[in-house]
Order: structure tokens, then sequence, then C-alpha cells
């Protein structure tokens, strides 16, 4: 390895530098493939969180609408309870009146 000339030393050294920017070069791709796979992955799980809160807000919704469609039909039967019991009374007043006329 001594008697090596400067010329193919010269050659050694080129060569390998060659090789360490060649290797350089790809590592560059290599950082720049794993950039855009990072960039796609993160956008992937923002979209991935939105989607999440989009339902919580879907189902605390349906859940609320579920709760007033529930408070409105107890409200309703109230207000038919209430009505049958007038149109009740309004009929037993009709017969008495009736009875009344038919008295005459």
């Amino acid at each position: 390895n001594s008697n090596r000339t400067a010329t193919e030393l010269e050659a050694i050294i080129k060569e390998k530098d060659e090789v360490i920017n060649q290797l350089k070069k790809e590592l560059k791709e290599l950082k720049k493939a794993y950039d855009t796979k990072l960039d796609i992955a993160n956008r992937e799980v923002a979209i991935l969180k939105d989607n999440l809160c989009a339902e919580k807000r879907f189902k605390e919704e349906k859940e609320n609408n579920t709760a007033n469609l529930k408070k409105q039909a107890r409200e309703a039967k109230k207000e038919i309870e209430k009505l049958a019991k007038a149109n009740k009374a309004l009929q037993n007043e009709n017969k008495k009146y009736i009875k009344r006329l038919l008295a005459k």
C-alpha cells in the first residue's frame, strides 16, 4: 500500500469522493421522500381528528335532538290529555243541554 503512486491515491480519493457524493444525494432523496410521507401522514391525522370531532358533535346533536323530541312528546301528551278532559267536559255539558232541550 505504501508503494502506491500519487496518481493512484488521487484516483482512490476521487472514487471515494464520488461514492460519498452519491450517498449524500441518496440521503437527500430519502429525506425528501420521508418528509413527503410525514407530511401526508400529518394531513391524514388532521383529517381523522376533524372527522372524530365532527362525529362527536353529530352524536351530541343527535342526543340533544332526541332529548328535545322526548320532551316535546311528553308536553304533547299532557296537552292531549288536557284537551281530552276539556272535550269530555264539553260532551257532558252538551248532553245536559240536550236533555234540558228535550225536557221542554
